[in-house]
């Protein structure tokens, strides 16, 4: 018993001598890491360290986008990383030290320092042409592929040789779709990008046109992507040039409003300083393919493209006691100097934010929505992508009534810089905003069907805010989040999870 005591007692006095050997090794060492940008999505991480002589360190560096660095440094202390992001956000940079004696590894420290880099790359995406394979008969798969900076919602549809919506897909790269029968038709495949950060967004299209004999087995078709560079020269005076990855056969350039017809290249001068619009668009119209491509950007005579400064948005649903009724949510955004025009597909119009309408004969209608904002000149447009869905009797429309996504006052002047981050969101987000007066409010966070999934009560300072919010149990999509005071909404802010 004597002996078993004894040993009890030499094993507690061990441990307590590595405890005591892990407390004092903490003290003497330290990390501190140096983010230094490189560019807008580059950086270069500098690690220094101090620990006893003769220890050895590993370091394991976490750039916050799901990749990560471990390195054995031996005795070194500095070290340095570079990494570039691929997409916007806001990412928080984890350095871990862990230093230890080599000839007795239970005396040892580990170092921790954070770091937050922003990464805010002009909006930017690229839609490549689009692929397609014949399965058989009329039955085809459709390809694309997206490349881009920020967030990017995707939108096909198939559309008749007279141009009326067959049928429209929301997200993916991918497309199956049957054709009903023999006859000519265009499949779009439409790339909106959106960078939270800036709350601004850009887009791309591809297209390309099936047609079919009548015994359906001939299709044509085409691989075509258009490119447009904008090269300054001297003053105002600039080389446009539009190109494609294939031949075509006809072409414009699109500068200021000025066309250009089968003009590759165009020296133009701009009228004065400012931001313009430059588009390319190219076609192949050989007997064998007929397709076409398009792309567009806004460029500023200091020589930098600019991102789209508003986005069209709007989303519809069914009333659910009455069939025909339909109700939406113009969820567009942009600053205080905005104008729209409503298209709701029967030859009426609208240029009112929330406007309501009557069909004359219930039916399956395409309701698009154009935006201006005067102040930068920004025109977005957004059609309805659920137009195929109506297409059964129990689904036509015979009314349309559109309201703001909560359905109550916007007041977004009190409030201003609201972003959310990270973007898409994790577990845990945060929203930040500054505000012109103090209240008390809450943080709603909204559905793309107006739900409201998400309620906290707040209360808003003057001056800068941040809020934190517990978002792990949002199934992913796409949400509005909303800072509101009583019956106003202050700010409104699309965030994807």
């Amino acid at each position: 018993m004597k002996t078993s005591l004894q040993k009890i007692s030499k094993r507690l006095l061990t441990l307590g001598l590595a405890f005591a050997a892990y407390t004092g090794a903490n003290a003497q060492c330290a990390a501190t890491t140096a983010v230094t940008p490189n560019s807008a999505n580059d950086i270069t991480t500098n690690t220094s360290m101090t620990f006893p002589a003769g220890w050895n360190a590993y370091v394991s560096v976490y750039f916050g986008d799901g990749n990560s660095s471990n390195s054995f440094l031996g005795t070194a202390t500095s070290y340095s990383l570079s990494h570039s992001y691929a997409v916007n956000g806001i990412y928080s940079i984890y350095t871990s030290v862990h230093a230890f004696n080599p000839a007795d590894s239970s005396f040892f420290c580990d170092v921790t320092d954070v770091d937050t880099f922003v990464v805010n790359m002009p909006c930017s995406v690229d839609l490549s042409a689009i692929n397609y394979n014949q399965n058989s008969g009329y039955n085809f798969d459709f390809s694309t592929t997206v490349t881009s900076t920020n967030y990017v919602d995707l939108y096909w549809s198939v559309t008749d040789s007279a141009g009326g919506l067959m049928y429209s897909q929301t997200g993916g790269t991918n497309l199956n779709y049957t054709f009903p029968n023999s006859g000519t038709y265009n499949v779009l495949c439409f790339a909106n990008a959106y960078d939270s950060l800036t709350m601004t967004s850009c887009f791309d299209s591809a297209y390309v046109w099936i047609p079919l004999d009548t015994m359906g087995g001939n299709p044509g078709g085409c691989n075509l992507q258009a490119y447009v560079n904008v090269t300054p020269t001297t003053g105002l005076n600039v080389i446009v040039n539009g190109y494609a990855n294939n031949n075509y056969q006809y072409s414009y350039l699109l500068i200021d409003n000025q066309y250009y017809y089968n003009q590759d290249s165009v020296n133009y001068t701009f009228p004065a300083a400012g931001s313009y619009n430059v588009c390319f668009y190219a076609q192949d119209t050989t007997a064998a393919t007929y397709c076409y491509d398009s792309i567009c950007m806004i460029y500023n005579t200091n020589g930098t493209p600019n991102p789209i400064q508003c986005n069209a948005y709007f989303y519809v649903y069914q009333d659910s006691l009455n069939p025909t009724v339909w109700h939406g949510y113009n969820a567009s955004t942009g600053s205080a100097y905005m104008t729209y025009l409503w298209d709701f597909g029967d030859g009426s119009t609208s240029t009112l934010p929330y406007p309501t309408h009557t069909y004359a004969t219930p039916g399956n209608y395409v309701i698009c929505l154009t935006v201006v904002d005067t102040s930068t000149m920004c025109t977005s447009t957004h059609c309805d992508s659920s137009a195929a869905f109506r297409l059964s009797t129990a689904a036509l429309m015979g009314s349309i009534s559109i309201a703001s996504p909560t359905g109550i006052k916007d007041n977004s002047h009190i409030v201003s810089g609201a972003k959310v981050f990270p973007n898409p969101m994790a577990d845990f987000s945060a929203i930040a905003f500054s505000s012109t007066t103090a209240t008390n409010g809450k943080i709603e966070v909204v559905g793309v069907l107006g739900n409201t999934v998400l309620s906290e009560n707040v209360s808003i300072a003057k001056g800068s805010n941040e809020i934190k919010l517990n978002t792990a149990t949002l199934t992913n999509g796409v949400y509005y989040i909303k800072v509101v005071s009583g019956t106003e909404v202050l700010s409104t802010i699309k965030a994807v999870k």
